[in-house]
């Protein structure tokens, strides 16, 4: 029954608002409006609603279909992200394994470098501290002599002592220095950590940072003057510096800044 009307059945169907009525409603409130009895509407719009459903069965079974694929892609992403995840983990521990190895070598070359230097500056300590003690001796027996011996002693001795003190002299480089100069150090603190010279390879990583005991000595290094002999103002020329330790040692590593100037050795042939 209407609910305006409650003597009146809903016997009509108004499209334009989507309504059932009665006749009332549909000459007062639906006026205008294309109104059909409720029987044929129903008719053309189960016709309507059978088509649509039609069209969206397939719908839902594809969405079912689509909800199966997504769950097992989704189970395929979490399979390769744990994967992965796992691929990182062990690139991360074995690349730090070597990192750490790669450091306990580093340190074990630092600690025989320390054990090196140090041995070689105790034995020159001990070495000098005997010469102190026989230059002292000889000193102060040659002050004996000078002070206290007649001149028939003092000729008689002279020779022994002029030899033993030209002996003190010689050992500490007196007079022209040289390797056996025991005032000069034998070794120098020079101890390097190259951090940006590569290290090689371990286990399949590269790795960077070597420790160096050589240091740059110019006096050492040469140049190949080969490649200046046509050398011309203005023009770009290329040469080669051999660079040298203190001990005439090639350099095992870079990174070393080299300065080097060129200039005319007679200007009148410029």
């Amino acid at each position: 029954m209407c609910p305006s009307h409650p003597e009146l059945e809903l016997q009509l169907f108004c499209a334009p608002c989507g309504q059932v009525v009665c006749r009332e409603c549909c000459l007062l409130a639906h006026r205008g409006h294309a109104c059909d009895t409720a029987v044929r509407a129903a008719d053309v719009y189960a016709h309507s609603m059978r088509d649509a459903l039609e069209r969206a069965r397939p719908v839902a079974e594809d969405a079912v279909v689509n909800l199966d694929r997504l769950r097992h892609l989704e189970q395929r992403i979490e399979l390769q992200c744990s994967q992965v995840r796992d691929e990182v983990d062990q690139f991360i521990d074995s690349y730090i394994s070597a990192l750490e190895e790669h450091r306990r070598s580093l340190q074990m070359q630092v600690q025989e470098a320390r054990e090196s230097k140090l041995r070689m500056v105790h034995g020159q300590q001990l070495e000098l501290e005997r010469h102190l003690e026989d230059t002292r001796n000889a000193v102060s027996f040659a002050e004996n002599l000078l002070s206290e011996s007649s001149d028939i002693e003092l000729l008689s001795l002279v020779v022994p002592v002029l030899h033993r003190l030209e002996r003190c002299c010689t050992a500490v480089g007196s007079g022209g220095g040289g390797a056996n100069n025991l005032l000069e150090p034998r070794v120098s603190e020079c101890l390097q950590f190259l951090r940006s010279e590569t290290a090689g390879k371990l286990k399949d990583y590269s790795l960077f940072g070597i420790i160096t005991t050589q240091t740059i000595s110019h006096q050492y290094c040469t140049l190949n003057i080969e490649s200046l002999m046509d050398v011309c103002q203005h023009q770009k020329a290329e040469t080669m510096v051999v660079t040298r330790d203190a001990d005439g040692r090639p350099l095992r590593h870079g990174g070393e800044k080299v300065v080097a100037e060129v200039w005319y050795k007679d200007t009148s042939h410029r």
